[in-house]
């Protein structure tokens, strides 16, 4: 199921697969796969440093789980870049409470300005500060 609103689009559903520590699939409820990718994060890659533990990390919070990821772009890989939300948890600011990812400042500040959310939450990972 997708709800629109005037920023982007709401999907839905079960995620299905941990690519890394920021991208997911998600099967929304049409029945649709959907890569998601984590809105102003970034997390190891495969193969670097911490990748695999930032990975596990990832699929322990959201992994079979419903979810509810607010879209508002897609990026040049075609995947939809999202705040993912497992009922009222931002699960992007839990990569960063546990130190598995980095946040872009520039990305969160314009969308918290655009979205009128107000301020952008730090976490004690490797990018606060």
């Amino acid at each position: 199921m997708i709800a629109r609103g005037a920023s982007g689009e709401t999907l839905y559903g079960r995620v299905v697969g941990v690519a890394d520590g920021d991208t997911v699939t998600l099967l929304d409820r049409d029945h649709r796969q959907r890569k998601i990718r984590f809105a102003g994060i970034d997390a190891p890659e495969k193969g670097q440093p911490f990748g695999e533990v930032s990975r596990q990390n990832f699929a322990r919070l959201v992994f079979d789980r419903n979810v509810r990821a607010e879209c508002y772009k897609e990026d040049r890989y075609r995947r939809q870049v999202c705040r993912l939300f497992d009922g009222s948890r931002d699960v992007a600011l839990t990569q960063l409470d546990a130190g598995l990812a980095w946040w872009f400042r520039q990305t969160l500040c314009r969308r918290a300005a655009t979205t009128g959310t107000g301020g952008v939450r730090i976490g004690r990972g490797s990018g606060a500060g």
